[in-house]
């Protein structure tokens, strides 16, 4: 008998194994990218192990990516708050909706 209990193990079976798969790949990454680079920018000239600085260039554009998310949200929710007609007025002509069920001809 196939029970949401079990669909759920099963999900979570499968987020661990990547966890893992994911775990392994960096480390690694990490192992054979210990030399040591020279990282120019501007006056600054700057040694340091190259696998910190692919470090430190993902955290930048993780983070990065994530507060435009967060502007670009606030932004939405901002304008869906002004709105007039809110969520429920799905029908006016200038608004597109995802959800809007479409008219039988």
């Amino acid at each position: 008998e196939y029970t949401m209990e079990k669909k759920k193990t099963g999900t979570l079976r499968a987020k661990y194994i990547t966890l893992i798969v994911i775990a392994v790949a960096l480390t690694i990454i990490a192992t054979q990218n210990t030399q040591t680079t020279n990282v120019n920018l501007l006056f600054w000239d700057i040694s340091l192990s190259l696998i910190l600085l692919i470090g430190v260039a993902f955290l930048a554009g993780f983070s990065m990516g994530y507060i435009i998310c967060l502007v670009k949200r606030r932004k939405k929710d901002a304008s869906s708050d002004n709105d007039d007609a809110g969520p429920a007025d799905t029908d006016s002509p200038g608004k597109k909706s995802f959800f809007r069920k479409k008219k039988k001809s």
